[in-house]
């Protein structure tokens, strides 16, 4: 539902932009004292309600933000907001007017001044001011330290809340003061007793599948300049990069994706007597990151190379039995992994559909399914089911992530499903590379789910059913109502438009639809929720069956046969 961003194209954009906005100033200085013609038409002036869109779509880049996006589509950042001591002011004053004067002496008995410092406590290192406008190569992680780093500004705060503030960026430092090129560490995956394969894991020639290499991105005269990454638990296995600042095929830039397996090693699988040695080197490389000192990166990577090679294998094994909490970070690093592997190079082919028919093609970003699915209480017991799943992305992130008995998929786009395989492939043999229990994942290619003897027979046993309807037209609308009438009570049905149509009334010769038993919630759709754009697009809802007639049905507001009656006041 969106087009890929290029460099080249958005230079294009805001040269016209220029040249179109300095001709619009100079209409507006000449418009008062020049008549306009009757013969000028409407399409020679630009609107200023064009000029706005216009504008506004310039301020998205997708390769501005992140050294690659989450879907081939974009991940469309916030506008840049500069921030300046005028705005600062200005905000200090309207926070005074809402205080009253007795308050505020209060207050002031009790304020102290915070000097500010070249880097505060809580910023992770590295992490840049975000005023400067230069080309970003940050993660995730870096984003999230300098939202926390605008936190902490000049100006009053009371001793109170100062001390109070204190401790909790002490504790927060502390508690994943190591995490760097992995976001967010604290937030762990659902805790299950089968994440790992201690009996893949215990013998160091076990890993026989093959990687897809990263020499797609590479240009083939610099295919020779590809240095080796070693993986902690197989040893002989190397993944070879191309050790360099510069973006490369696809918008892709290894660094984060090295720094990331190297501090996922660090944190998950080096035992407690290495992990001062590992953490040291991630500090390290994520200094060579921020200087684009690429023979420095490379020489740590080395290290990294030589470090893993003296770590007894006996000492890992024991450390990955004890079941160790795994962050939703390292999960979605692995899945972000496989997705620029397998789809990415072939991305182009998923355009080609009509536009606003059943067929247009949008994903929902990992970060939003991990709220959905915990709202929805997936777990390890549960089937789950995608109906059009396309490349595979909510089918394996459930079960990964979540650990489902079954996750199941049904696609009827070819070039979706021909990604869809490559995708499960690829996530076999890292799951296998990284010591990884992969659940059961099921799909049915290149078939509708409509008449869907699979689908059919899953629907019963089925626990959460993910639906994205956004542009779904009314006759098939109409086919996943027939589709959902098999499911149990208690399942949970996602979608983005809602399932039972607004202002529905129970059908008294129907009574066994479904739709009278849906009791439907609707939740406010997070920013960079979805594939076609960053913004929020409304709502999303989780619709769950009952045993009963749901007696929402019956209220006269969602009938809209009542009319609110509103008392008439008479005014002199």
């Amino acid at each position: 539902m969106s087009t890929e961003a290029t460099s080249s194209d958005a230079s294009v954009f805001s040269n016209m932009h220029s040249v179109d906005s300095t001709r619009d100033n100079t209409r507006d200085n000449t418009r008062d004292n020049t008549p306009m013609n009757e013969g000028d038409t409407q399409g020679k002036r630009m609107t200023k309600s064009t000029m706005a869109l216009i504008e506004e779509s310039m301020k998205y880049d997708m390769r501005s933000e992140y050294f690659l996006p989450m879907t081939f589509l974009r991940e469309r950042r916030k506008p840049a907001r500069v921030e300046s001591d005028e705005e600062d002011k200005l905000a200090e004053v309207k926070s005074k007017r809402r205080v009253s004067k007795k308050d505020q002496v209060k207050a002031d008995i009790h304020s102290t001044k915070i000097k500010k410092t070249g880097r505060p406590s809580n910023v992770k290192a590295g992490a840049k001011n975000t005023s400067k406008v230069t080309k970003q190569r940050s993660t995730k992680s870096q984003v999230s330290g300098k939202k926390r780093a605008r936190s902490i500004s000049d100006g009053k705060v009371s001793s109170i809340d100062a001390s109070r503030s204190l401790k909790a960026s002490k504790k927060k430092h502390s508690s994943h003061a190591d995490s760097l090129f992995l976001s967010n560490i604290e937030e762990n995956v659902n805790p299950r007793p089968s994440f790992f394969n201690t009996t893949l894991i215990a013998n160091p020639s076990s890993f026989t599948n093959k990687l897809t290499s990263s020499k797609m991105f590479v240009d083939d005269e610099e295919v020779t300049s590809l240095k080796g990454m070693k993986y902690i638990l197989f040893p002989g296995v190397e993944e070879e990069y191309l050790i360099c600042s510069k973006v490369q095929k696809f918008g892709y830039n290894p660094l984060p994706e090295i720094g990331q397996s190297i501090e996922s090693a660090v944190l998950l699988y080096f035992p407690n007597t290495y992990k001062t040695k590992g953490q040291e080197l991630v500090r390290s490389l994520n200094d060579a990151f921020e200087r684009s000192d690429d023979q420095s990166f490379e020489k740590i990577v080395l290290k990294y190379n030589d470090l893993i090679s003296t770590i007894p294998r006996d000492l890992i094994v024991k450390n990955l039995s004890s079941n160790p909490d795994v962050p939703v970070s390292f999960v979605h690093f692995l899945l972000h992994t496989c997705y620029t592997r397998a789809i990415y190079p072939h991305a182009r082919k998923l355009k080609k559909y009509t536009s606003f028919s059943n067929f247009v093609y949008g994903e929902l970003m990992p970060d939003f399914l991990t709220i959905v699915f915990k709202k929805c209480g997936l777990n390890s017991n549960s089937i789950f089911m995608d109906l059009g799943s396309g490349v595979g992305n909510c089918v394996i992130q459930a079960s990964l992530e979540f650990g489902c008995k079954l996750s199941f998929g049904c696609e009827i786009m070819d070039s979706a499903s021909d990604m869809a395989e490559l995708q499960l492939k690829e996530l076999k043999s890292r799951c296998d590379l990284w010591g990884i229990n992969l659940p059961p994942i099921d799909f049915s290619l290149r078939k509708s789910f409509v008449d869907n003897e699979r689908v059919r027979e899953l629907i019963p046993q089925c626990d959460v059913i993910l639906i994205n309807n956004f542009i779904f037209d009314a006759p098939l609308n109409k086919e996943v109502e027939k589709v959902v009438q098999g499911l149990k009570a208690g399942s949970k049905i996602i979608s983005l438009k809602s399932i039972r149509p607004p202002g529905y009334s129970i059908n008294y010769d129907d009574m066994d639809n479904i739709f009278n038993r849906l009791h439907v919630e609707s939740f406010k759709l997070p920013e960079n929720s979805v594939s076609w754009t960053y913004r929020s697009v409304g709502d999303y809802y989780i619709s769950t069956v009952l045993d009963a007639i749901d007696e929402s049905i019956f209220c006269p507001p969602i009938l809209g046969r009542i009319r609110k009656k509103e008392s008439i006041k008479y005014t002199r």
